[in-house]
């Protein structure tokens, strides 16, 4: 049991409330974090406890199916997203020139800089809203190109950018999911440590 320096001892349930105080609001903290900036957000503070948590938690972490599963998705959209971007570029070259219109050129071109915000989103570098929303804005951006195609006899380009605009959103979907579980993991391994350092304060 604790002894403040006057040499009077602390009352033990005192203590063990304030214990539960700390840790109860890092745990709000952290968990309000998570709402709108993804499980990234957790590597920005470290606690007492950051050399034994990553160790306890990575070893869960990687044997996850939804995390399997969102690592799939983003390299099967990345390796997809480059190979598509690569075709593109030398199908575009052949045939903008042919298209009379100055829409239908712009509109045409607007894939190259589809896939390449595919392959940035695929790294990790955009998380929870940032991934949402500029997620949002690429995905509306296909909605005049494929009205378009279908209009002008492109009904099977326009089911392809469709088809690939539906994987990459069920890839953002695992992210975020993942994201989730891997913070709720974390706080679980927190729970334990604050437990173990409860029972040290009592």
């Amino acid at each position: 049991m604790l002894r403040p320096k006057n040499g009077e001892r602390r009352h033990q349930a005192v203590t063990k409330q304030a214990a539960q105080q700390i840790v109860g609001r890092e745990r709000r903290e952290r968990l309000s974090q998570l709402v709108w900036c993804g499980g990234g957000c957790f590597d920005s503070r470290r606690r007492v406890n950051s050399i034994v948590r990553p160790y306890v938690t990575s070893r869960i972490m990687w044997t996850s199916p939804q995390t399997a599963l969102a690592h799939t998705l983003r390299w099967a959209v990345g390796i997809l997203s480059t190979l598509l971007i690569l075709f593109y570029y030398f199908v575009l070259a052949a045939v903008l020139p042919w298209e009379p219109s100055s829409l239908g050129q712009l509109l045409l071109a607007y894939p190259l800089l589809y896939f390449a915000y595919c392959i940035l989103s695929c790294f990790g570098v955009l998380r929870g809203r940032a991934l949402v929303v500029s997620g949002t804005i690429a995905n509306v951006g296909l909605v005049p190109l494929i009205i378009w195609l279908l209009m002008n006899k492109g009904a099977l380009v326009a089911v392809l950018f469709s088809a690939f605009a539906l994987l990459w959103c069920w890839m953002c979907v695992a992210r975020l999911a993942d994201d989730a579980d891997r913070a709720l993991k974390q706080m679980r391994a927190e729970q334990i440590v604050g437990g173990e350092r409860r029972e040290r304060v009592s």
